[in-house]
């Protein structure tokens, strides 16, 4: 038979809940993992009031995850008012800004990540090479929302491995286009391991951690009079 859980606004919620955030905290806390906690997913449907105050009490202090075509018509504020606060929020459908030299926005001081709901296993490594100079040089903070060990687990009547652990298995659990299709890692004999786009990914954070750094030093003026006009706009050239 199916089992119904009592809402979270209700009392014999808090019973059932609170051992089990307590246990998964006490695993989490073990591997040093605890500071990295966040609830959700918030999604297109921002959650309750009481929602956000059921988690809030139960697990203080610890921010929400959005996950959404947008980020506007006060999204954060919603959750802030039932006592927590956003501390990730990855979008789809954003506009992508140019990156002339007139124009530059420098996406890496901006909030927002982006998910490439279209990026799959199966395409090309260098996409995954590019993904984060994408983001960052065109009004960006980066990307987010790719899956780490979300290889399919689920075998079909030929034996195949076709369906992911989420949506396979949970089928209400279907975001649709905005369901994560992508695994960076793969499974090995002792645990998960990098495949190759994990290594591109890799490296083109990396390059991009490196133009941010020339970036920051070029339009602070300390640290461009430092350098000197002509190699700041050298490397302003290169970038």
């Amino acid at each position: 038979g199916k089992l119904s859980l009592p809402q979270y606004r209700e009392p014999e919620s808090k019973a059932l809940w609170q051992p089990l955030l307590e246990e998964l905290m006490r695993r989490l806390r073990k591997r040093g993992l605890d500071k990295a906690v966040m609830v959700g997913i918030s999604t297109d449907a921002i959650p309750s009031d009481a929602v956000v105050r059921f988690f809030a009490e139960l697990l203080p202090r610890v921010p929400w995850v959005i996950h959404s075509h947008s980020f506007w018509r006060g999204r954060d504020k919603k959750i802030a008012a039932g006592g927590s606060k956003v501390g990730y929020a990855a979008l789809v459908g954003l506009r992508w800004a140019t990156d002339s030299p007139k124009r530059r926005t420098y996406g890496w001081q901006r909030p927002h990540v982006h998910f490439h709901r279209a990026l799959r296993d199966n395409q090309p490594v260098p996409m995954y090479r590019i993904l984060a100079e994408m983001n960052i040089s065109a009004g960006k903070k980066g990307f987010g929302r790719l899956g780490a060990d979300f290889w399919p687990v689920l075998k079909d009547k030929r034996g195949l491995k076709r369906g992911r652990l989420c949506a396979g298995r949970f089928p209400k659990s279907v975001w649709r286009n905005l369901n994560i299709s992508t695994t960076v890692l793969a499974p090995g004999a002792g645990g998960a391991v990098p495949t190759a786009r994990f290594e591109a990914l890799r490296e083109g954070v990396q390059e991009c951690e490196a133009r941010i750094f020339i970036e920051k030093a070029l339009i602070d003026e300390e640290s461009r009079k430092l350098l000197g006009e002509p190699l700041a706009k050298r490397a302003q050239a290169v970038i």
